[in-house]
């Protein structure tokens, strides 16, 4: 909030010689800004792997795909965050939440995975833990993909309502395909 005052002392004119005085405020409110990170591993560090990397035709490769929220201003309400899977990619299972005890979940009818976690308080991942969901997803390339990274996980998004400005608050993260895993960056062209 900012408030400036203008004081004019023995005005002469319409005034009659008065005093005059204004005040005028201005109420600034600034919106949270989150932080949504998407990341996968083929070889998770306590997870493992399952099927060959780089991927090869006809083979199934499953990845971890973790999600962690952090916000460090205010509320976020209704925050759902969402993704799609391409139509080569299946939903493997939830391997766990932290922060939280709201899953996500998968539908798939639509391909979608969706946590709804309604609200993000302020201070996750500041001065309390971040939200993490991770999860598990697989594929199985074909012939046609052969020299190509694969998309595994698209339109990642959180989206809500920041809980002092009542703005709406989007928050978008990168498609992750094969070349772009953790433990093997540039690597992941279908064999």
């Amino acid at each position: 909030k900012a408030t400036a005052v203008f004081n004019a002392q023995s005005v002469q004119g319409n005034t009659g010689g008065q005093d005059v005085s204004t005040t005028s405020s201005t109420i600034t409110k600034i919106s949270t800004q989150p932080t949504f990170n998407q990341f996968m591993y083929h070889r998770d560090p306590s997870l493992g792997e399952s099927g060959p990397f780089p991927p090869k035709a006809g083979q199934e490769t499953t990845f971890v795909v973790y999600w962690q929220i952090a916000n460090p201003g205010n509320d976020i309400n209704k925050a759902e965050a969402t993704a799609v899977l391409p139509s080569n990619v299946s939903w493997d299972s939830l391997v766990g939440v932290s922060g939280t005890t709201v899953q996500p979940t998968f539908n798939a009818t639509t391909s979608t995975i969706t946590w709804k976690l309604d609200k993000v308080p302020f201070g996750v991942g500041s001065f309390a833990s971040r939200y993490e969901a991770v999860f598990k997803v697989k594929v199985r390339p074909v012939d046609n993909d052969i020299g190509k990274a694969l998309t595994i996980i698209r339109n990642t998004k959180l989206v809500g309502v920041d809980g002092f400005t009542n703005q709406s608050v989007t928050v978008s993260s990168p498609n992750l395909d094969t070349s772009k895993v953790v433990d093997k960056p540039g690597e992941g062209k279908v064999q």
